[in-house]
């Protein structure tokens, strides 16, 4: 899914039929029956692989996945952990938050083009408490991120405290290019990988 040097651009959901980001919403089934209070937690136990270049050393990375998704009236807002946990060269950082939105009628969203994580929310290193606030890695610089976050097209037509009417998962692609943990870092820093999460009944 990725290349040797981590340069090419990930191509895990075009590889899928199930998760193509290229669907138009005919191909989907749109969900936009709002689920008020009651959230849906979307969970996988290493549901989370990749890589990382750090100051010239390479790595793989598996970690747990737990997302919160409410869907709206006009979308679906995405809050949680793409990576509950992230150790790169000893440096202890926490994990992957995202906070994002994903549109309600094909199902796809994120964050398409790449964004500065200091002043974007919707990508950075840390990890959500059990109030979802995130609590932020102490980074010298958070680099630019990309993310793309697909739902699992299955399902009937969504019903308010039905779970089995939403989609059954998420699936995602992560790329964070030019990181530093510390002042004297380089710029070539990297960290790609892609997630998977089923959803809890």
């Amino acid at each position: 899914w990725a290349s040797e040097d981590l340069s090419n651009t990930i191509r895990f959901l075009e590889q899928t039929t199930k998760f193509n980001p290229e669907r138009t919403a005919s191909d989907y089934t749109s969900h936009i029956t709002a689920t008020g209070n009651n959230p849906l937690r979307y969970k996988k136990k290493d549901g989370f692989k990749g890589a990382y270049i750090y100051e010239g050393e390479t790595g793989e990375l598996t970690g747990d996945v737990e997302l919160e998704l409410h869907f709206d009236s006009n979308k679906i807002r995405v809050i949680g952990d793409i990576l509950r946990s992230l150790e790169i060269e000893g440096n202890n950082l926490a994990g992957i938050g995202v906070r994002s939105t994903i549109d309600f009628t094909t199902g796809v969203g994120g964050s398409l083009e790449p964004s500065a994580l200091l002043t974007n929310p919707r990508l950075r290193f840390g990890r959500h408490d059990s109030d979802w606030d995130l609590q932020l890695t102490n980074m010298y610089n958070n680099g630019q991120g990309k993310l793309r976050m697909v739902l699992s097209p299955d399902g009937v037509q969504a019903q308010t405290g039905v779970p089995e009417s939403y989609p059954s998962q998420i699936a995602g692609e992560v790329e964070i290019n030019g990181f530093k943990i510390k002042a004297s870092d380089g710029d070539n820093n990297t960290v790609v990988g892609v997630f998977v999460a089923d959803k809890q009944e």
